[in-house]
Parts: C-alpha cells; sequence; structure tokens
C-alpha cells in the first residue's frame, strides 16, 4: 500500500441507481455503519485517500464530488480533500 492512496466508498446509496447486483448492494449496506470509523483511521494513520470510482459506467457520473463533503464532516480539512480530487493516484 506504500505510495498507493486508498479509496474508501463512502456514500451508502451507492450502486441504487446504477444496477449493481443484489451481492454489491447487501455487501455495501453491511459495511456502511464501519465507513466513518476506517476513514478516520485511515486519515488519522496519514495513509493517503483518493476520491475515485472503479466504476466504468455510472448514471449518476460526477456525484461522487458530493463525497468531499463527507471526507470534511469525517475530519478532513476543505484543503486534504480538494487534495484527494487532484492529486494522482
Amino acid at each position: 500500500m506504500e505510495g498507493r492512496r486508498q479509496r474508501p466508498l463512502l456514500l451508502s446509496n451507492f450502486g441504487l441507481s446504477g444496477g449493481s447486483s443484489e451481492f454489491v448492494l447487501n455487501k455495501m449496506k453491511k459495511i456502511q455503519p464501519y465507513t466513518k470509523e476506517t476513514f478516520q483511521k485511515f486519515h488519522r494513520a496519514g495513509i493517503k485517500i483518493a476520491l475515485g470510482t472503479d466504476t466504468q459506467i455510472d448514471p449518476e457520473m460526477g456525484t461522487s464530488a458530493y463525497e468531499l463533503e463527507i471526507y470534511v464532516d469525517y475530519g478532513m480539512t476543505p484543503l486534504e480533500a480538494h487534495i484527494t480530487l487532484t492529486t494522482p493516484v
């Protein structure tokens, strides 16, 4: 993991309109309660975080920018959140 940025998935509505499989939706519902704690541990430990996605086609492409607000709510400064969006992985 050294030198690589991690991409936490924080938006709870992931896949609801994107046609994700039932398996993926159930997995996301299971892990959602732990995402804030995990994100904060990563941030405190200095692990580099990147905002991004691994989906190829998403009808709501571009809405992941709302995740920047979540990053700030979870403890990043606005500048740190911006860097997750603009720094190459």
